[in-house]
This record gives C-alpha cells, sequence and structure tokens, in this order.
C-alpha cells in the first residue's frame, strides 16, 4: 500500500462514527417520509433472501453442491418467503391495532360500569382494532414509520451534534416552552411532518391515477 494513502484512510477512520451517523440520518429520513412507499419493498426482499439462503443452503447440503438445484433452490424458496412474509405482515398489521386498542381500553377500563367488562372489552375492543387495523394499514404504517424514523434522524442528530461538542437547547424566549425536553419536542416535529407528507404523498399520486 502506498504511504500517501495512510493520512487519508486514518482521516477516514477518524470520521467513521460521523458518517455512520449521516448514513443513519438519510435511513430515518427515508423511513420517516417515504416509510409506506418503501415498508412492502423491504419486507418482500428480507423474506425472498432469508428463506432463499435457506433453502439454497438445505438444496445444498442434499445434492452435495450442485449448483443448479442451489440456484432453484434460492428461487424457489425466495418466492415461498415473500408470500409468508406478506402473510405475516397483514397479520402483524392487525396485532399492531388490535393491542393499541385492548391497551387503551385498559388503561381506561376506569370508565366501565363493572370490573367483570373489562376482560371482554379488552377482547372486544382488540378484535375491532385488529378489523380496523387491516383496513387502515396505510394510515397506521405511516404513523408507525413516520415515528421510528423521526426518532432516528433527531437521535442521530443529536448524537452528531454531541460529537462536534455542540449543545443544542431552547431559547428562553420560548417562556413555559423553555423548560421542555427539546428532544421529545424535536421527534414529534419531525414525525408529524413525515406522517403529514406521506398522507399527502398518496393523496397526490391518486388524484394522478384519476386524471
Amino acid at each position: 500500500m502506498k504511504e500517501d494513502l495512510y493520512p487519508h484512510i486514518e482521516m477516514l477512520a477518524t470520521q467513521q462514527p460521523a458518517l455512520i451517523l449521516v448514513g443513519l440520518i438519510a435511513c430515518g429520513m427515508l423511513c420517516c417520509f417515504f416509510g409506506y412507499r418503501t415498508t412492502r419493498f423491504l419486507i418482500d426482499l428480507s423474506g425472498f433472501i432469508c428463506f432463499g439462503l435457506i433453502v439454497m443452503l438445505l438444496a445444498g447440503v442434499a445434492t452435495a453442491g450442485n449448483l443448479l438445484f442451489m440456484g432453484i433452490g434460492l428461487i424457489a424458496g425466495g418466492l415461498i418467503g415473500t408470500l409468508l412474509t406478506r402473510w405475516v405482515y397483514r397479520l402483524g398489521i392487525m396485532a399492531l391495532g388490535g393491542g393499541a386498542c385492548s391497551l387503551l381500553l385498559w388503561h381506561f377500563s376506569y370508565l366501565l360500569p363493572a370490573e367483570n367488562w373489562i376482560l371482554p372489552s379488552a377482547i372486544g375492543a382488540g378484535i375491532l382494532g385488529g378489523i380496523l387495523a387491516l383496513f387502515l394499514q396505510h394510515s397506521i404504517i405511516s404513523l408507525v414509520t413516520a415515528a421510528l424514523g423521526g426518532l432516528f434522524v433527531v437521535h442521530s442528530v443529536f448524537l452528531l451534534l454531541l460529537r462536534f461538542e455542540i449543545e443544542a437547547s431552547l431559547p428562553e424566549s420560548l417562556g413555559a416552552f423553555s423548560g421542555a425536553a427539546l428532544f421529545t419536542l424535536a421527534w414529534i416535529a419531525v414525525a408529524s411532518a413525515g406522517f403529514i407528507f406521506q398522507m399527502f404523498l398518496d393523496r397526490g399520486q391518486k388524484e394522478e391515477k384519476k386524471q
């Protein structure tokens, strides 16, 4: 290796944590603002890769490393994996909506007329929430991806500022809000912007299709 390459390598090694944080910010922005558009693709891709590799390895062991059968196993296993992940994906959406509704009802269970109403009401709310989530999966996925992406973005930005010894704080001119947690406010702002953007993006594409 040439000696003139060493300074560049040392500089890259020094900046590596910052580059990782920048990469996390980019991934968080993609998830936050385009979460619904990319979620299905990523789930399908992960299912194809995972199941395809498993079937390929099994085919390789069974056929003593025959490349043709391993290739067929990769494609067949990948297609099966894609179908399975889509099925699990729908179940996951139903579980998310049902669980959220059940927890919400459990939290406000003191409003029910009797204690023996809590369990059947929670089960009913879970079933209703699961069915609604299945039909409103776009809104739920957009909300979840906006929240997760926003968390990645804000957390990475704060770590990046900390690395450069920059302390982020709210100005005192905001009054009561100046003592609030800046991290939480930034997260809410980014996640809300991402969710609204995803909703408007989908609406705009629907109007273009109608025209």
